[in-house]
């Protein structure tokens, strides 16, 4: 079952004798330090599926290239599974919502009406970690 939830900040990440920001973000979990790092610029959603957590992060790519989205899945020791990158030619990255559709899969919208349904998988039969897919994307836009 996926639930919403509000529980990670995060915190841009430098280099202390630098002050460069090193394109990560220090993770916080209800207010406490992770101890880890998770790349992007900031995080626009946050699920907890089972005992795993998925973040859509938010990445400027200002001067380097365009913006994208990354979803980021994290065990309960917030330990970094697997990430997919959410980037599609022509669409206006920004994000409108994300709402659970089915037990393992999210329903992205962009304000230009383009929909990325983001699949979790895991074989039962096999002691993997779950993996990322996207399903599907889709471009609905109105005149």
């Amino acid at each position: 079952m996926i639930k919403q939830i509000n529980n990670f900040s995060a915190v841009e990440s430098k280099f202390e004798e630098l002050d460069f920001n090193d394109g990560t973000q220090k993770l916080f979990f209800d207010g406490n330090p992770t101890g880890k790092k998770i790349s992007g610029d900031a995080i626009s959603q946050q699920f907890k599926i089972g005992k795993y957590y998925l973040l859509i992060m938010y990445q400027d790519g200002a001067f380097e290239g365009p913006d994208y989205f990354s979803a980021v899945l994290l065990d309960k020791q917030f330990n970094q599974i697997e990430e997919k990158f959410i980037t599609l030619e022509g669409v206006d990255l920004i994000l409108k919502d994300a709402v659970p559709i089915k037990d393992n899969e999210i329903k992205i919208t962009f304000a230009d009406n383009c929909s990325v349904i983001l699949q979790i998988c895991k074989i039962p039969f096999l002691p993997f970690n779950p993996f990322l897919k996207l399903k599907e994307w889709e471009v609905i836009r109105s005149n």
